[in-house]
């Protein structure tokens, strides 16, 4: 009698694991809306596309170590746009702007072509031709404000043992540095 429960438990968790696994395998199997344009011309993002390879390695990314946060980060937001339309909704559950949201998916929709020849043609690029599409595009930024002759200079101090150069300190602390590399 006291196993019957449990039993029963068990099978509600299992019946609700196959009913989950039938409603990725139809959104996976069913083919979605690509890009659409409004009346100004720009794009608006609908429905995601995403192959079963494409959606297998996106878990993997999700579920790595290795992988890079930002990388990881919208990989699991182009998971919650290809369940959920909404970018309201998206936004709201990711934690993110619904520009944010709205970015990646448009990006991802631009490169599904990519995204198919490559995994048609050479599967085994497949996982970096995703990451490529999920990093963030170059950006110029301020020049540096330290040379990098003046980073090798600090480095080399930090290295040296401050009673060598007849210092009366016998560990070095960052205005030690400063102090000194002036």
């Amino acid at each position: 009698m006291l196993h019957n429960p449990i039993i029963n438990v068990g099978k509600k968790i299992f019946n609700a694991g196959k009913e989950l696994i039938s409603k990725i395998d139809d959104k996976i199997n069913k083919e979605r809306l690509s890009i659409k344009t409004n009346k100004e011309g720009t794009i608006t993002a609908d429905a995601i596309n995403i192959s079963d390879k494409q959606f297998k390695i996106l878990i993997k990314l999700i579920k790595s170590i290795k992988t890079r946060t930002d990388v990881k980060e919208r990989a699991k937001l182009i998971l919650k746009c290809y369940f959920d339309s909404n970018i309201s909704r998206c936004a709201r559950e990711l934690d993110a702007s619904r520009n944010t949201i709205r970015k990646w998916k448009i990006k991802w929709l631009k490169n599904q072509e990519l995204l198919t020849k490559t995994e048609m043609d050479e599967p085994h690029k497949l996982k970096s031709t995703i990451i490529m599409v999920l990093s963030d595009e170059y950006r110029i930024g301020k020049p540096p404000s330290i040379k990098s002759e003046q980073v090798a200079v600090i480095i080399y101090l930090s290295l040296q043992d401050p009673s060598l150069l007849k210092l009366p300190i016998s560990h070095w602390t960052a205005r030690g540095l400063y102090y000194n590399f002036q």
